[in-house]
């Protein structure tokens, strides 16, 4: 899967990153954040829902130490995309230009309670992270992000 390429943002004085999983969100459109609740060393990984509790964008605190320079300057780029595939119902972000399927190190699932499914982090051996797994992704994110992304 090749995927639709989705904006990231990087604020190196903030040093936080944000991936946009939906194009525009509505003032009062994100109705809640909930932490990743990962002790990743010096980084935190937030998720805004909307009011049903579908993952609408990830911030990234600390985002230089768990993210590739590559994909801190993918604000130009757009190498940053997600994809999705329907019969597994599980989308994926990718953080970087290409994974190799043995680059993945360490994968960690993250159990929010408020979705109806599970999101995994997938870090390589340096301690990047490389991708962010939404399984059941038809109920943990908006329709309009699934679209088109097969």
């Amino acid at each position: 899967m090749v995927g639709i390429p989705v904006r990231l943002t990087y604020d190196s004085d903030a040093n936080a990153a944000y991936v946009y999983l939906v194009d525009s969100t509505a003032p009062g459109g994100v109705a809640q954040t909930r932490s990743s609740m990962l002790e990743l060393e010096l980084a935190s990984i937030d998720f805004d829902l909307d009011a049903e509790g579908k993952v609408l964008g990830i911030e990234i605190l600390g985002a230089s130490r768990v993210l590739a320079d590559e994909t801190l300057q993918a604000t130009q780029r757009l190498s940053v995309r997600i994809s999705y595939d329907q019969d597994a119902d599980a989308a994926y972000v990718t953080l970087v230009d290409a994974i190799r399927s043995d680059e993945v190190e360490r994968t960690i699932p993250v159990d929010l309670v408020e979705l109806g499914g599970m999101i995994n982090l997938d870090f390589g051996a340096d301690g990047r992270l490389l991708g962010i797994a939404i399984l059941d992704a038809s109920k943990s994110l908006p329709p309009e992000v699934l679209r088109g992304r097969t």
